[in-house]
């Protein structure tokens, strides 16, 4: 349990990094003033974050949540390859259901959909992936040691 809260608190600390980075060059830079459409904010936004993931990945394949002290959690390359595609995956469906809300859905709909869904997917998801590469590891490692 404590690897999956590790990898779940480094996402969020890397999470909350690429934010305050993208927030901060956008107000020295202008850069979603470019953008006549406001509704397209959040999708451009995910979008530049999903960008910043996979040049970090080609840095570091094991992703970004790696940086962050990743060798103290002793866990293999492959949980850190598929916790970073599934973010990479969740970033990139951030990107279309944002466009997707703002051009399909009522003012209303889409607010809510920013207020709620969006903070929930970012909660949520992750966590349930963490659990998920965890324990799929560790039953491979126990399999492969015969104590399964």
């Amino acid at each position: 349990m404590n690897k999956i809260w590790g990898l779940y608190w480094r996402y969020l600390i890397s999470i909350s990094a690429s934010v305050f980075l993208l927030a901060f060059f956008d107000s020295q830079f202008a850069l979603m003033n470019n953008i006549g459409d406001t509704g397209l904010w959040p999708s451009v936004f995910w979008g530049v974050i999903s960008l910043v993931l996979l040049v970090v990945t080609a840095v570091q394949p094991n992703g970004v949540t790696y940086i962050i002290f990743g060798k103290r959690l002793q866990l293999t390359e492959r949980v850190w390859r598929q916790f970073n595609l599934i973010l990479l995956v969740i970033f990139v469906n951030l990107v279309w259901l944002g466009f997707a809300a703002s051009q399909l859905f009522s003012p209303e709909l889409w607010s809510i959909y920013k207020l709620f869904v969006q903070p929930a997917i970012l909660l949520v998801v992750p966590f349930i992936a963490a659990w998920y590469v965890t324990r799929h590891d560790l039953k491979l490692i126990h399999w492969r040691n015969g104590s399964f």
